[in-house]
């Protein structure tokens, strides 16, 4: 019988690890990705902070200006310099809501309630904390009807413009004569 032979291994050198280039090992995973686009993260980032900040509300803006009224009111002659923005008030939460519950309302805004189909529109002042001057719109943003200085003390009355109101826009108490809105007049909405 053959004598069984002892198996030789031959040993092999070790060799170093093969790095490219650069002397830094390569970052594997995550990290990778992490490094080679974080800035495209932080623009990411800031986009969404400020779609955030301008827009979540259950309310949105609407044009830039939809009418103007004179920056100071208290010096003559008065010049329309100031431009008067309106939230949209549109789901029914917002539509029930309005200015509800608010305490105060910048001078240069308002709130534009949006409805459905043209209607008999009926506004009161439940919750509020300072008077209002309203204005009901047809669907050519036509003023219809004007309310003025509207109190709060005034609820449980309500307040109605005729049967083919599109559009009611609430605004602080004075601004319908600051900006001398009248009834025909047409807003740009």
């Amino acid at each position: 019988m053959p004598e069984a032979s002892a198996s030789v291994t031959a040993s092999v050198p070790e060799q170093p690890p093969v790095h490219h280039h650069d002397s830094k090992p390569r970052k594997k995973g995550w990290r990778v990705l992490l490094w080679r686009f974080w800035p495209l993260l932080a623009m990411a980032g800031v986009a969404i902070f400020f779609f955030v900040w301008l827009g979540a509300s259950t309310t949105k803006p609407s044009k830039d200006c939809a009418f103007k009224i004179p920056e100071n009111p208290n010096v003559m002659p008065r010049r329309m310099t100031q431009c008067v923005r309106l939230e949209q008030a549109r789901t029914n939460s917002a539509l029930t809501l309005g200015l509800s519950g608010r305490h105060s309302m910048p001078r240069d805004q308002g709130l534009l309630f949006v409805f459905a189909q043209p209607s008999r529109q009926c506004m009161w002042m439940k919750d509020m904390h300072f008077a209002l001057d309203m204005l009901w719109l047809d669907d050519q943003h036509k003023i219809i009807h004007i309310e003025k200085d509207v109190k709060p003390e005034s609820y449980p009355a309500s307040y109605c413009g005729p049967g083919n109101t599109k559009y009611v826009v609430e605004l602080n108490t004075g601004i319908v004569d600051q900006a001398g809105l009248h009834d025909g007049q047409i807003l740009d909405l």
